[in-house]
C-alpha cells in the first residue's frame, strides 16, 4: 500500500467557521492512513438566516464541500484563497465538507489547482473517480457515516495509485516548519531545483506560489497564537511569527483577513476559543 511522505501538523483555522454553534469534525490521527492527505472533515448547519455568509480566510488548502437541499444535494471544490472569499451558504440545510493538506490533491484533480484558486466550482467535471464518493454522500444519514464514505473513499484511491510526489511534500513540509520564514532562494539551494519548477508544483498541486504559501503559513501561525488567550502581545507574536515588525503583521491581517488582528479577533468573537480536535 502506497504511504505518502510524512507531512508535518499543520492546522490553519476558520474561525467564522469553527464558532458556529452547529460545527462538529474530525481530525486525523497520525496513525491513520488518511493522514498527509486529509487534514480536517466537517460539518455545520446554517442558521436558517436569509442571509447567512461565513468568510474564509487563507489557509492554504484545498475543500470539497458538499451542500444539501430540500431536493438535492451539490458538491464544490473551494480552491486556495489569497484574500478574504465571503460564501453565502443561506439557501442549503446542511454542509459537509473534507479539507485536504496543502499540496495532497494527488491524481485528484483533472485540472492544476492554479485553475481553482479563488474561486468555487461544481465538483462533477474536475474530480477523478467521481462515482465512488459523490452519488454516496445524498443517500447517508449522519456525519458518522459521511466520514467513514470519506475514508473508505481515501483507502480506495491509495489501494489504486492514488499519490502525491515525494518532492511536492518535501517542499510543503519545509515551507510549514520554517512558519513561512524559509526564502524560495533557500528553497531552490537546498534541492536544486529552479525557480520555474517551484511555480509549476505549486500551481499544479497547491494552487498559490511558494512565497504565497509561505505567507499564509506565517499568518495562520500567528492566527493561532492570538486566539490561544485573552492577553496577547501583538509585539511578540509578530517577533514569534517572523515579522519584521507588528505593522508589518498587521498589512499581513489586513490582506489575509480583512482587518487588523485586534479587529479581526473582536469581529469574530472575543469568546472564541480554540475546540479541542475529535480524532479519527
Amino acid at each position: 500500500m502506497y504511504r505518502p511522505t510524512k507531512l508535518l501538523p499543520f492546522m490553519p483555522m476558520q474561525p467564522a467557521l469553527e464558532q458556529l454553534p452547529t460545527y462538529c469534525h474530525r481530525m486525523i490521527r497520525e496513525t491513520h492512513p488518511l493522514y498527509s492527505i486529509v487534514s480536517l472533515i466537517y460539518e455545520f448547519v446554517p442558521n436558517g438566516e436569509k442571509s447567512f455568509n461565513i468568510t474564509a480566510i487563507p489557509d492554504g488548502c484545498l475543500d470539497i464541500v458538499f451542500q444539501f437541499y430540500d431536493d438535492c444535494v451539490r458538491s464544490f471544490i473551494y480552491g486556495c484563497t489569497r484574500e478574504p472569499l465571503s460564501i453565502d451558504w443561506s439557501t442549503c440545510s446542511r454542509c459537509f465538507g473534507f479539507r485536504l493538506y496543502p499540496g495532497a490533491i494527488g491524481n485528484l484533480l483533472r485540472c492544476p489547482a492554479k485553475n481553482l484558486t479563488a474561486n468555487y466550482t461544481q465538483i462533477v467535471c474536475n474530480i477523478n473517480f467521481y462515482d465512488e464518493l459523490f452519488e454516496k454522500i445524498p443517500f447517508s444519514n449522519s456525519f458518522d457515516e459521511r466520514v467513514l464514505l470519506v475514508q473508505h473513499f481515501f483507502e480506495n484511491l491509495i489501494a489504486k495509485g492514488y499519490h502525491t510526489p515525494s518532492s511536492v511534500s518535501h517542499m510543503v513540509n519545509k515551507i510549514i516548519s520554517s512558519g513561512g520564514n524559509i526564502t524560495i532562494k533557500e528553497l531552490c539551494e537546498e534541492t536544486g531545483y529552479s525557480l520555474s519548477h517551484f511555480h509549476n508544483i505549486f500551481d499544479k498541486y497547491v494552487g498559490i506560489s511558494p512565497k504565497e504559501f509561505a505567507e499564509v503559513v506565517r499568518f495562520q501561525r500567528s492566527l493561532l497564537l492570538l486566539y490561544a488567550g485573552s492577553d496577547v502581545n501583538l509585539a511578540e507574536i509578530s517577533c514569534q511569527c517572523g515579522y519584521y515588525d507588528q505593522s508589518r503583521m498587521n498589512r499581513a491581517y489586513k490582506s489575509f483577513a480583512g482587518y487588523s488582528p485586534n479587529k479581526f479577533k473582536k469581529i469574530i468573537s472575543n469568546q472564541y476559543k480554540i475546540k479541542a480536535f475529535s480524532l479519527l
